[in-house]
């Protein structure tokens, strides 16, 4: 978990320490008089230079240790430094950041390119060996779309919270696909009637609508894609750079249609482990932004509780993919599960 051993780190913190104590210690001395502004321009000199130093000696550790994995699992674990907002968060019921323990062990495991345990060996929905990469891609027995669904929910939970209840909307329509009646005269049997369109529910739909989210009576549409960054067709790409081609594919087909209706686009982006494109960030900030006016607090700390309960939705939806059934209603038996009756007698009334 890229926990220091404090054995080695320990005399590199000392001398930390005290370098950030200069001027103080120098004061108790009598060496120099005390200057409460110097005493902080020392401290944050030393700190800033020592996360540097530190950040260089990670990189120099990780990229030794990382010479010997394979490209899939140096991918995942580089992809981590990102992705493990959820492993920090406090867990609450009330704040909606619990995970079971089987969600946090197969979340742990997967964070380090491991197997989680007690995996079936075939898959339930279409009989093919069962892996993870197959479980987030199979789409028999609709837990990806579910997957999205789930992801959908928390962003529209948040951004409620940010705004209010009136002002968000699910599956606002995009582009609407007209419907052509001929145009109605006093002579039914006329042939050169010209047809009209007349209003349609049909055509491509957002996943949101937000009201207000960045400027007074401006709408934003939200649509949102979750993607596994390690599928076949993307495992030569840099994670991000699979998000952004993903984002532009979705500006590129709804942005100018929400413009023409005085309406902005953000692609919401993300991948299975939680990583999060530019777009989908800004529109996080915002939410922040939003809620640390709204309830007093520091922003650092809202925007940490923002990007937890995303990872934290993004987690559970994955681990249902992972775990979750899919074998539908439909084809389950509705057959009595006794054969001679004897049953029966549990529904027996006096």
């Amino acid at each position: 978990m890229a926990i220091p051993n404090p054995i080695t780190s320990a005399e590199t913190n000392y001398k930390d320490s005290t370098l950030v104590c200069s001027h103080l210690i120098r004061a108790l001395r009598g060496q120099e008089a005390f200057s409460p502004s110097k005493h902080r321009e020392t401290r944050a000199a030393v700190i800033f230079t020592g996360k540097d130093r530190k950040a260089e000696e990670y990189e120099s550790t990780f990229t030794e240790i990382s010479r010997e994995w394979d490209v899939l699992k140096k991918r995942t674990i580089t992809r981590g430094k990102e992705t493990g907002a959820w492993l920090t968060i406090l867990p609450t019921f009330v704040n909606g950041t619990e995970l079971s323990s089987y969600e946090w062990r197969d979340a742990f495991l997967l964070r380090y390119s491991l197997s989680p345990l007690g995996l079936p060996l075939k898959c339930d929905g279409c009989g093919v060996d069962f892996s993870i990469s197959h479980a987030l891609k199979c789409k028999t027995g609709g837990l990806i779309i579910l997957r999205h669904d789930e992801v959908t929910r928390e962003l529209i939970e948040l951004s409620t919270m940010a705004l209010r209840p009136a002002a968000v909307r699910d599956e606002p329509l995009i582009i609407t696909v007209p419907k052509q009646h001929p145009t109605r005269t006093n002579d039914p049997n006329s042939k050169n009637n010209p047809p009209v369109d007349i209003p349609s529910n049909d055509g491509d739909r957002g996943d949101i609508l937000l009201r207000g989210m960045w400027k007074n009576q401006h709408e934003t549409i939200i649509d949102i894609r979750v993607t596994d960054t390690d599928a076949n067709a993307h495992k030569h790409q840099h994670p991000y750079a699979v998000l952004k081609k993903q984002e532009k594919e979705k500006r590129t087909k709804y942005l100018q249609p929400c413009l023409d209706q005085r309406r902005s686009f953000i692609p919401f982006v993300v991948s299975t482990d939680g990583l999060i494109g530019r777009e989908g960030k800004s529109l996080l900030t915002r939410i922040a932004i939003r809620l640390a006016a709204k309830w007093e607090q520091p922003y650092s700390v809202v925007r940490g509780f923002v990007s937890a309960r995303i990872n934290l939705a993004i987690l559970r939806a994955t681990n249902l993919c992972i775990r979750g059934s899919r074998v539908p209603a439909s084809k389950m038996s509705k057959r009595v599960q006794w054969q001679d009756g004897a049953g029966l007698g549990l529904f027996e009334t006096v």
